[in-house]
């Protein structure tokens, strides 16, 4: 130990000259011999003459390829500890999984140039909402369009009915030479699916407004009928605008979160009928077999099918069946007990039982909707703030920075709707950058946390979080970490030497 070089040679042959072996394995032969000859100008030091006898004689049954049962048991604590080494670092391989757990967002926007006018209109909100009112407008005027005007080419029509459709049919292809123009490349306008279906509704309705109109007018059949069979085709076509409304799923994340909870129970839904179709099937074999002859097997039951649609109708929908029931039940009162565990089996359980699925499914994906729709919602008004407050522009948060942060009214009303109390927040600001700021307020990860990080270990202080065991294991690290530097705390705050620092260790 009194050796200057002593100290980092005695660490070096179990840390440095092992993986010396393990490249020498992976690269030649002649490799390894470099290695033992490394090995050499350390035996001269104190304190690691035994240690590089031993990784001599590894390393020469490595080189050789001779390793014994015996050899090989005294490398695996070597070989444990270079895997240990070689190991991706922790905080690495919790960023590759949080890349990898992240769902891409789609946005069109992000095919939009930077600069230029039609990009600027077309990142409008203004003009977003102006589309999606006017797309209800069009709705609500193919309504009145269809009720009172009974022309059946544009020409024929008033002239009221004439304006309306020749100011939709500009307005919506001023909307797609708009969002064309600001495609940065032209072609990625067939990467977006919206794009392409309004493409083909502002073809259909320049075609009908406006191209059938001149060829009309230049071939003079406008007003004789000879294009009636078209014209109704077109007509037909024209209820395609209706499916611009699906734009306003994107405006409404309430009606999105029921579309998905209809999409992700559709499964359960089938399955649930398909029992429900086993069980009319069994009982109408049943009431069959059973009323063969009736009176009231000659009017509900003749058949199989027959024997299903009544036990669908009156059994299941319950319609009409006190009269079914009235008249099954003339027959024998056997049958109308029968009818009625069908009634009890297929209406009263397996009916509110599929209700039940659906509330359940619905429920589900309403949490995790809601839970995405939170985390996009603190990102971006932290996104905002970050642009005025991140002076350096390495789009981290310190702590530093976090204070500055907790000024923003805009950030205060954020926490506050995604449910996280401003103020309790400021109070856990050590614990949310213990791995950044030292309690002292030294720096060990001068970087800070990423936007993601930050918004995710916000958003782990709301209220009505459960616990996990994810944060007793957080917890149980954070105290244990606090513990091995406790030691150190107390020698910063009482240098050794003084009166109080010999009171203490001597306690």
């Amino acid at each position: 130990p009194a050796h200057p070089e002593a100290h980092c040679c005695a660490s070096w042959p179990c840390h440095m000259t092992m993986s010396h072996v393990e490249q020498s394995s992976e690269q030649s032969h002649m490799r390894g011999g470099e290695t033992l000859d490394s090995l050499g100008s350390c035996e001269s030091l104190p304190g690691c003459v035994d240690e590089v006898a031993v990784v001599h004689k590894e390393a020469e049954h490595f080189v050789d390829g001779t390793l014994s049962a015996k050899s090989k048991n005294s490398r695996g604590g070597v070989r444990r500890s270079i895997a240990s080494q070689m190991m991706i670092d922790k905080d690495e391989i919790k960023e590759i999984i949080r890349h990898n757990m992240e769902r891409p967002v789609y946005d069109v926007r992000d095919f939009y140039k930077e600069k230029g006018c039609w990009q600027k209109i077309a990142r409008s909100v203004v003009f977003e909402n102006l589309t999606l009112f006017i797309i209800c407008v069009n709705a609500i005027w193919m309504w009145i369009d269809t009720d009172f005007n009974p022309a059946d080419t544009l020409l024929e029509a008033d002239w009221g009915f004439q304006a309306m459709e020749h100011a939709f049919c500009a307005y919506f292809s001023f909307e797609w030479f708009t969002r064309f123009m600001a495609f940065k490349l032209k072609r990625n306008g067939l990467r977006d699916m919206w794009f392409v279906f309004d493409t083909c509704l502002v073809g259909m309705m320049v075609a009908e407004t406006w191209v059938m109109t001149i060829i009309m007018v230049a071939t003079g059949s406008g007003s004789d009928g000879g294009t009636g069979g078209s014209t109704g085709l077109l007509r037909l076509l024209r209820l395609l605008r209706l499916t611009r409304l699906a734009r306003m799923l994107r405006s409404m994340p309430e009606l999105m979160i029921l579309i998905k909870g209809m999409a992700a129970a559709a499964r359960s839904v089938m399955i649930t009928l398909a029992l429900l179709v086993i069980i009319m099937y069994i009982f109408a074999i049943i009431f069959r077999q059973l009323t063969d002859a009736q009176p009231c097997g000659l009017l509900y039951f003749r058949s199989i099918p027959d024997s299903m649609y009544t036990l669908l109708v009156a059994g299941t929908f319950l319609d009409g069946l006190a009269e079914v029931t009235t008249d099954i039940g003339k027959d024998s009162y056997v049958y109308a007990a029968v009818f009625f565990l069908f009634v009890l089996m297929g209406a009263l359980t397996v009916m509110n039982m599929l209700i039940g699925v659906l509330c359940e499914v619905v429920s589900n994906v309403s949490k995790v909707e809601k839970e995405d729709m939170n985390v996009s919602f603190v990102t971006q008004k932290f996104s905002k703030i970050m642009t005025q407050i991140d002076v350096d522009g390495n789009r981290r948060i310190t702590k530093s920075e976090f204070s500055n942060i907790m000024q923003v009214q805009e950030a205060i009303l954020a926490l506050r709707e995604v449910g996280v109390d401003p103020e309790g927040l400021i109070d856990f600001a050590d614990f949310i950058f213990q791995d950044g700021d030292a309690y002292d307020g030294s720096s060990m990860h001068p970087d800070g946390l990423t936007l993601p990080e930050f918004v995710d270990v916000i958003l782990q202080f709301r209220g009505c979080n459960i616990a996990t065991v994810k944060d007793m294991v957080d917890l149980r690290k954070f105290i244990t970490k606090q513990m091995e530097t406790f030691p150190d705390k107390v020698k910063n705050l009482f240098p050794s030497g003084t009166a109080r620092n010999q009171e203490v260790c001597s306690d």
